[in-house]
This record gives C-alpha cells, sequence and structure tokens, in this order.
C-alpha cells in the first residue's frame, strides 16, 4: 500500500513538472522582451547632429497591438510611440525633434523602435523608458542620458 501511495505523488508531481514546463514554454513563445536598450550616457551639445536611442526586442508568435513608447522622465506622458501599421509619432519634448522616417531594422515589426533626435541640446537631459507591449505583455527599461554644454574656461 505504501508503495502505490508513492508511486501516485511521484506521477503527480512528474504531471506538474510536466504543466509548468509546457506553461512555461507556451508563455515564452508569445513573450515580449526587452533584449537590449542602447542610450548615449553622455554626449557634448552641438557636437553631434543627431543622437539614436535604441529598442531592440524580441517577440513570440502573438504580436497582437504591438506598440513601442518612449517616455522621458516622469513617464507620465510618452515623447515617442509607434503602433505597428501606423506612422511613428513624436510628442512632448521631443515634438519636432525626432527623425520619423528613421530606420532602425527591416523587421516591419521592429523598424521604428528607435529615435534618432536631431540637433540634441541640454534640455533633453534625463532618464528614457522605452516600454515594448502587446495585448498580452509588456516589458520596459530606463537608461540616462546627459547632454552638457561648453564649458567656458
Amino acid at each position: 500500500m505504501v508503495r502505490r501511495g508513492e508511486a501516485r505523488r511521484a506521477s503527480f508531481t512528474h504531471l506538474c513538472t510536466t504543466l509548468l514546463w509546457l506553461f512555461t514554454c507556451f508563455n515564452e513563445l508569445n513573450a515580449v522582451k526587452i533584449v537590449k536598450i542602447v542610450v548615449p550616457e553622455i554626449i557634448q551639445h552641438g557636437v553631434q547632429d543627431a543622437v539614436v536611442l535604441d529598442c531592440d526586442y524580441t517577440y513570440g508568435n502573438n504580436t497582437s497591438g504591438l506598440v513601442v513608447k518612449w517616455f522621458f522622465k516622469n513617464k507620465a506622458r510618452p515623447v515617442y510611440q509607434w503602433i505597428v501599421s501606423q506612422k511613428p509619432q513624436d510628442m512632448g519634448i521631443l515634438r519636432g525633434r525626432v527623425d520619423l522616417t528613421y530606420r532602425a531594422s527591416n523587421d516591419p515589426l521592429k523598424m521604428h523602435r528607435a529615435l534618432r533626435i536631431v540637433k540634441p541640446n541640454t534640455d533633453i537631459s534625463g532618464d528614457y523608458t522605452c516600454v515594448v507591449s502587446t495585448f498580452m505583455e509588456e516589458d520596459s527599461r530606463t537608461k540616462q542620458m546627459i547632454v552638457f554644454g561648453k564649458l567656458l574656461c
């Protein structure tokens, strides 16, 4: 009788482990995950014509509702938004300062993931957060960029 109980527990444990493994695999197929965010840490005003902030991500089979948003400082409102199959939009402090034709990739689900900010100056120093989301999931990463002016000596 003891062996039968042990066998049932072992079977139940094996079933639970298998279900957990399947759930994890299924979840990974639908996952959106940021793999790399590139934001220059420090740049000097007037030296570069433009600066690129990139947010590379992976996505699974279910990419319904894929949206890339960039936030500046407090995250209250996005400064950039790209909804797949629509044109990217610049807003707030970056309105009119982003090259909306810039493409970071030829992949139609990644092409407008990055910001190309034209003529960066000191007022855009701060934390930048990339948020990539679908109807099912969301991932985000933050990095700081400092734009400093010329030193007067």
